[in-house]
């Protein structure tokens, strides 16, 4: 049922739950800088910046979403990661080969 609302490539629910961390981030970022300094922040303050992110957390996730994603021909991933080890195999081996010839 999610999969059939799809808003670019982001259905609802996950541009619903972005917008909410944006908020969160938005919230978290203009409450500690005060409080760190050993500020208090009063209930009107605290009550005004709740009614500032809910009113801007929607534009800033647009923005943010509209920011990470890349441009008409752009590549989105810009560099390959490799996994796995470098070193190749060495065939054959260089080092003595032991048989059963030998312990005879």
């Amino acid at each position: 049922m999610l999969s059939s609302v799809v808003v670019g490539s982001h259905t609802q629910m996950e541009m619903h739950i972005f917008t909410e961390l944006v908020g969160i981030q938005m919230l978290l970022m203009n409450t500690l800088e005060p409080l760190l300094r050993g500020d208090k922040i009063a209930q009107e303050q605290l009550t005004i910046l709740f009614r500032q992110v809910q009113t801007t957390k929607a534009t800033k996730a647009q923005e943010l979403l509209a920011k990470r994603q890349p441009e008409q021909g752009e590549i989105a991933m810009h560099s390959v990661q490799q996994w796995g080890r470098r070193e190749s195999i060495i065939w054959p081996p260089r080092h003595y080969l032991y048989t059963l010839a030998m312990f005879r």
